[in-house]
């Protein structure tokens, strides 16, 4: 591939040399090429369909070849001329449930939801695995979250009640991203809080001290909406706090009231 990479980098573009030549290197490489030239497969799979073909459909059969082939196949869901394509040969991948190749989806699907071209094929994948509850595949609903427009809080709620009894879970993006939505949805966010049930993940003690914070930035928006019927929920969950010894809540029990 070095003289595929040379003239596609170098500044040396000659359509009639590049596409015959990085046709000849494919026909005699596997999955390796994805990842040396990612970038020119995926171009030609779109544009030039002819060049890559052959290739693509060699090593479809590796499933070395899944994580990087689904990606492209998904983002070629939005080019007009091979959204067929894309669509047929992903879900060829897809039936393989592989954990690996799933996670990967979940985190494009975050990725791409603030695309208005990518929002029906985001949601659609989102809400297809979103009960497989695989340790991979979890961990990418978790970790990738904070990716999501804030205008996809309140699907990203329903999507969450899914895995909220996983005891090994990340919280750390998911909170960042509540954080982002408390000024436009702060009642929501409290009661996303309130249903994921953080004390019961494993090193409770640890994830306390974030989600109070938190519930302090959730507290103070609704003060000056002057919710008083939240506000009084939310007491009762700092009671809970207090009880655990949480040193966050103790140290802002004076600037409560």
């Amino acid at each position: 591939m070095l003289p595929v990479h040379y003239l596609y980098v170098k500044d040396r573009f000659d359509e009639t040399m590049y596409f015959p030549l990085l046709k000849e290197c494919l026909s005699y490489l596997g999955p390796e090429a994805l990842v040396l030239r990612g970038d020119a497969v995926q171009w030609c799979f779109y544009h030039k369909p002819e060049v890559v073909c052959d290739y693509i459909e060699r090593i479809e059969k590796d499933p070395k070849s899944h994580v990087i082939l689904s990606q492209i196949c998904f983002y070629g869901l939005c080019v007009d001329n091979q959204r067929d394509k894309c669509g047929e040969l992903l879900e060829r991948i897809l039936s393989h449930n592989d954990e690996h190749v799933i996670a990967t989806m979940v985190k494009v699907s975050m990725k791409m939801f603030a695309d208005p071209d990518y929002i029906p094929y985001s949601r659609a994948y989102l809400e297809r695995f979103v009960t497989d509850g695989r340790e991979e595949v979890v961990d990418s609903y978790c970790l990738y979250c904070d990716e999501l427009p804030i205008d996809a809080f309140n699907f990203y709620r329903e999507l969450a009640k899914s895995w909220k009894s996983q005891k090994h879970r990340d919280i750390h993006s998911q909170l960042e991203y509540v954080t982002k939505c408390i000024a436009s949805y702060p009642v929501e966010c409290y009661k996303f809080v309130e249903d994921q049930n953080y004390a019961s993940i494993k090193d409770q003690w640890i994830a306390d001290e974030e989600v109070v914070k938190v519930l302090l930035k959730i507290y103070g928006k609704l003060k000056e909406d002057e919710d008083e019927a939240t506000l009084n929920k939310i007491m009762d969950l700092f009671d809970e706090y207090i009880f655990r010894g949480n040193r966050v809540i103790y140290s802002a029990v004076g600037k409560l009231s």
